[in-house]
């Protein structure tokens, strides 16, 4: 398992706020630490839990009781431990939790700074870190690095290249500028003197080959294996030791270009970070303190006033009812006037509006796909030839026979081609209902939230408005299929556009006959006389159709498509 600014953020933590032997750093992380540094004059250590949001009540209730305060770092070990344990977490096992452990270290030397120690992201998964688990990590780090006024410290280890440690790539995803990202580099004393991982590293803290805004910074980790035999066993020490090996590496030389070397160096860096962010942030966050405060108003507004008479209540659901017709008037009418249109950046509530796109849209899509045959001259692929379809409606004539005469069509034929062709229209009306009464309960949800408050709003819906639009959907269906009925009946239509239609289809039958016989008697021949040229169109006998079932399937289907697209339009 790879984990990246695992040990050494939480090392480089133990240096900041000098709590050496703390119990953080003695531990894996596997849950979020937020460690608030206050200057103060007598030294104290606060530690609490803040339980995360998939905690049951009863969890949270016990998490939130967790509450112990100290004197010294002493007993820091064991309460970090006790911690753990409260929430659910043992040595022996490798889950996370999206708890917060809450350190709070007062102090006459503490800086002004909260810092959040995170779980180490892991590159890959072992028996002990199951794929899920390194999930929860990622999600806990992002919800922190999201936070537009927190400040990242992306920690990389001097003792792997770059590009392998995750948590740049992870950094830029969410703060794509590098405006709010700090690098930090750690264990610069194992790399070797002038070897290409070296320069590799200074390149990198020169903001060379990834360029961030806050820049880059070194520190020296503390040899926690052998720190006991070391001079990192004291902070003096520890701090000699960092400000020796920067003195004999020359990395002083690359401050010129703005790296920052040290811990010292560091903390008043992330000081002055700090409060550059906060001051930065004052403007901002008076205005979403405004905009919060605004909202808490509305939200006691919709309460209305004390209401514990019958009489108060009648008075409540009278006022809001007033409202209620009101808006939805307006919405169905398309005047969008009132706050509460415009302040909704969603087409949601402009009611009228959304109600005829959905119909335009309904009746496109009636006449791009309302017709189950969709024919043409030629065979295609997913469309019949006129040929196809004779043949088809000829069929649909073998078994319709009645006491029609020889190449009549029988009406009843022209009615089950009509059925058949449109039969895709009533489950597209059904759709288009049920995209309208979608609409409609957005909106009643909408104007709801605006009202009043949740409990009467789903009080509201739960007994009044969501039964009362299940019945209009029933009775739009109810409607629907009276309507689709009408289309079963024999066909009858009085539109003199399928007259028109008629007689322009037999001219242009006849037309087409007369040019092909035309064709086929003068194809070789160049120049005949006018004269000769008319008396031959009189005495011509067009070519007549000998079967007559295809001569009635093709009349059939040529009239049910002129009643298809007259019943269509109207």
């Amino acid at each position: 398992m790879q984990e990246l600014q695992g040990e050494e953020h939480r090392k480089l933590l133990d240096a900041i706020d000098s709590l050496r032997g703390y119990g953080l750093a003695r531990i894996c992380t596997r849950f979020a630490s937020e460690v608030v540094l206050r200057r103060h004059p007598n030294l104290s250590v606060s530690v609490s839990i803040t339980p995360g949001s998939e905690r049951t009540e009863a969890q949270k209730n016990t998490l939130k009781n967790f509450r112990r305060r100290i004197s010294g770092y002493d007993d820091f070990p064991s309460i970090v431990t006790e911690a753990q344990k409260a929430m659910g977490l043992s040595d022996n096992d490798a889950d996370f939790a999206h708890d917060i452990l809450k350190v709070e270290v007062y102090g006459p030397k503490q800086p002004q700074l909260t810092l959040v120690d995170l779980p180490g992201l892991i590159q890959s998964s072992t028996d002990a870190q199951k794929e899920d688990q390194i999930n929860v990590v990622y999600d806990i780090v992002k919800s922190y690095m999201r936070n537009p006024r927190s400040i990242i410290l992306a920690i990389v280890s001097a003792t792997d290249h770059y590009q392998n440690q995750g948590v740049l790539r992870t950094a830029r995803d969410i703060d794509r500028e590098g405006e709010r990202t700090l690098g930090i580099i750690t264990k610069p004393d194992k790399l070797t003197p002038h070897s290409e991982m070296e320069k590799l590293f200074r390149d990198l803290a020169r903001n060379e080959p990834i360029k961030l805004k806050l820049g880059w910074h070194m520190v020296r980790n503390t040899d926690m294996d052998n720190s006991s035999e070391t001079d990192d066993a004291t902070a003096e020490g520890r701090q000699q030791r960092e400000d020796e090996f920067f003195r004999n590496r020359d990395f002083k030389a690359d401050t010129r270009v703005g790296l920052g070397i040290g811990i010292p160096d560091l903390r008043n860096r992330l000081s002055k970070l700090l409060f550059e962010r906060v001051r930065d942030s004052i403007h901002p966050l008076l205005k979403d303190i405004e905009k919060g405060i605004s909202q808490c108003k509305h939200e006691v507004a919709k309460l209305g006033d004390e209401r514990s008479t019958v009489a108060a209540q009648i008075k409540f659901l009278s006022k809001l009812s007033g409202q209620f017709q009101k808006l939805s008037r307006e919405a169905v009418r398309g005047d969008y006037g009132d706050v509460f249109f415009q302040v909704r950046q969603s087409s949601s509530a402009r009611l009228c509006a959304v109600l005829r796109n959905s119909h335009d849209r309904f009746a496109h899509e009636l006449l791009i796909n309302g017709a189950k045959w969709n024919i043409a001259s030629s065979s295609q692929p997913d469309i019949k030839s006129r040929l196809e379809a004779i043949q088809e409606a000829r069929e649909i004539l073998k078994n319709h026979r009645g006491r029609e005469l020889p190449g009549v069509p029988n009406p009843d034929v022209i009615q089950r081609l009509f059925e058949k062709n449109s039969s895709p229209w009533k489950e597209m009306a059904k759709d288009h209902i049920r995209d309208c009464q979608h609409a409609i309960q957005t909106f009643v949800e909408e104007v709801l939230d605006e009202l009043t408050d949740r409990s009467i709003r789903q009080k509201l819906q739960t007994h009044i408005l969501d039964p009362a639009l299940k019945d209009l959907l029933e009775n739009a269906l109810h409607e629907l299929d009276k309507l689709a009925a009408v289309h079963e009946r024999a066909p009858l239509t009085s539109n003199p556009r399928f007259m028109e239609k008629a007689r322009a289809l037999e001219g242009k039958r006849t037309r087409n006959e007369i040019a092909d016989s035309l064709q086929a008697q003068y194809e070789t021949r160049t120049q005949r006389p006018p004269s000769e040229l008319i008396s031959t169109v009189r005495n011509m006998t067009l070519a007549s159709n000998t079967d007559p079932d295809e001569l009635a399937a093709e009349e059939a289907l040529d009239t049910m498509l002129l009643f298809y697209d007259v019943r269509h339009k109207s």
